[in-house]
This record gives C-alpha cells, sequence and structure tokens, in this order.
C-alpha cells in the first residue's frame, strides 16, 4: 500500500510539471543537419530541424532556449515561437534575470524581453551571480573585461570593483577587501 501512494505521489509530481512545463523536450539533428526539438517521449517532431546550433530546454522550468542560424543568435520558447530575435552574435544563459549577449563585437546584457539593460560596451562579460559584502549588501554581480582589464559590475551596471586587473587576479579578489 505504501509503494502505491508513493507511486502515486510522483506520478502526480510529473504530471503537474507537464502540465505546468509542458512536454519534455530534446534536441535532435535531423538528416539535413539541421537542429530541432522532439518530444522525449514520443519522439514527435515538435520545433522544425532548421537550427545550426541549439542548447537545451529545462524539464523543471519554462525558460527559453537559445538557438542560432546563419551565426546570429536568439531564443525561442518550448513551441517553437521566437522570443528574442536571432540577432546576436553570440549569447549565454540566463542568470539573475540577465542573459551576456554579444551584438557587433561587443558584449552586454539583455532581460527576458529583449530590452538591453547593461550596454555593449565590454569585450567580455560573465553570468551575473550572488556576492555578499558589508559596504553594499547581497547583490548580483559578473566578471566584465574591458580593454584587458577584469573588474566586477552589478546588475544595473555599476561598477562594484574597479575593471583594473589582470584575470589571474580576478580571483584573487573574490577573496579581497572588495568582498569581506
Amino acid at each position: 500500500m505504501t509503494k502505491k501512494i508513493v507511486f502515486m505521489a510522483l506520478l502526480a509530481i510529473v504530471a503537474t510539471n507537464v502540465c505546468l512545463y509542458g512536454q519534455a523536450l530534446r534536441s535532435k539533428q535531423g538528416t539535413n543537419g539541421k537542429w530541432g526539438f522532439v518530444n522525449k517521449s514520443t519522439g514527435e517532431v515538435v520545433i522544425p530541424f532548421i537550427y545550426d546550433r541549439v542548447s537545451y530546454f529545462s524539464d523543471t522550468e519554462d525558460w527559453p532556449t537559445i538557438v542560432e542560424i546563419n551565426g546570429k543568435s536568439g531564443y525561442i520558447n518550448k513551441t517553437g515561437k521566437v522570443v528574442i530575435p536571432l540577432k546576436y552574435d553570440q549569447l549565454f544563459g540566463f542568470s539573475e534575470g540577465l542573459a551576456p549577449a554579444k551584438l557587433n563585437g561587443k558584449w552586454g546584457y539583455i532581460d527576458y524581453e529583449d530590452n538591453v539593460v547593461i550596454p555593449f560596451i565590454y569585450d567580455f562579460v560573465g553570468a551575473f551571480f550572488l556576492k555578499s559584502d558589508p559596504a553594499w549588501g547581497t547583490k548580483a554581480i559578473a566578471g566584465v573585461k574591458l580593454k584587458r582589464k577584469w573588474g566586477y559590475i552589478d546588475n544595473t551596471g555599476s561598477v562594484v570593483v574597479p575593471i583594473e586587473y589582470s584575470y589571474s587576479k580576478l580571483t584573487d579578489i573574490s577573496n579581497s577587501r572588495h568582498f569581506r
């Protein structure tokens, strides 16, 4: 009886995920050499094989995924609808509500609505992560590179650690006076 109850509870959790987040999809390469997505359970094609590169969809979250055609990247949702146009040179995944995006050779950050939150001025950027500091509390920060030097910005674009360090010093900075 206990096994049956546990099984039914697990089945309810899985059913809830399917209802909340849609079908579970996996990427697959078509016979044309392009990529698309199929239903994990049935193998049915859900998103056609039209992409040069694809990322993956979460089974437990309803996040969009990165796709690329002809060297331009954007995001699609689980129905295949383009939610962020394929106009970027490169994209990374969202963290703390922002995605690193490269446009015309420079990096910045966009939000889920494709609004530019932090301008495209950097030579390279990292993903945001939460960090605590007595001077400013807990903030989402990210490493950025500008003119061969590194530093940290917060999710509003304000510099929190000056952009004046070599990359090898960047990890040391995490333990420095800036983060005590």
